[in-house]
């Protein structure tokens, strides 16, 4: 039975539902993005110590210490940007046209106007603009390295799933559209740092230790505190 694709009102409605095929771009700067890591425990911690150094008139000490503070900021706010560049270059990727089967005839559309329910046609190179499931397929093989990790191309054939972000290796298809933009497998991967969720076991271990290290720091600390005030060990240098 031959696919039917959308009518052009239909996928402009559904367009003003779902939104475009794309990655969300965050509008706006955020206050609490730049202020945080000036207050996080690192940070703190090296303000502290700048602070007790600067008191005890070790200013070369207290300067060092402060140099750490913004150097420790300034490499996080530099692997952030370096991030959101890679985030801007997938976006771009995402930018070409495609055949949709609209108003029964086969048109050249934006991969970004691409809505739920069309029919597209892929061939050799293509890169796969949604989450489609394939409804015919002609010698067709799939690279699915950015999703999986898996270098060597996949045999696919109709009734198959193929994901946003992977590209054609061999053969062509034709696919019904089944999820865009946020939704799709790829961009759920892309932004679920944004979105809280569990643990995993390796932050669970690490934040075990954390609180362990930091006991028997506070421990020590209280202990030495006590036995170098008993030996009239200066206060200063305490």
């Amino acid at each position: 039975m031959p696919e039917t694709g959308l009518s052009t009102a239909q996928a402009g409605k559904l367009l003003k539902e779902v939104g475009e095929n794309d990655i969300p771009e965050k509008k706006g700067v955020s206050f609490k993005k730049y202020i945080l890591p000036l207050v996080s425990p690192i940070s703190l911690m090296l303000l502290g110590a700048a602070a007790l150094s600067y008191l005890d008139h070790r200013i070369f000490d207290s300067y060092f210490i402060l140099a750490l503070y913004f150097v420790n900021y300034f490499v996080q706010k530099l692997q952030e940007f370096k991030a959101d560049k890679a985030i801007e270059k997938i976006r771009d990727k995402f930018s070409f046209d495609v055949l949709v089967l609209r108003d029964d005839s086969w048109q050249s559309v934006n991969a970004k106007l691409l809505v739920p329910g069309d029919v597209i046609r892929l061939g050799l190179g293509s890169i796969v603009p949604a989450d489609c499931a394939v409804t015919s397929a002609k010698n067709l093989t799939v690279n699915e390295a950015v999703l999986t990790g898996e270098s060597m191309p996949k045999d696919k054939k109709e009734g198959d799933k193929i994901f946003s972000g992977s590209f054609i290796t061999t053969g062509n298809l034709e696919a019904r559209v089944e999820a865009t933009g946020k939704n799709t497998s790829f961009g759920k991967t892309l932004f679920a740092i944004d979105k809280p969720s569990k643990k995993s076991v390796l932050e669970k271990d690490i934040l075990s230790i954390s609180r362990f290290l930091t006991i028997v720091s506070l421990t020590a600390v209280v202990v030495l505190t006590a036995v170098l005030l008993i030996r009239n060990f200066p206060l200063n240098d305490l």
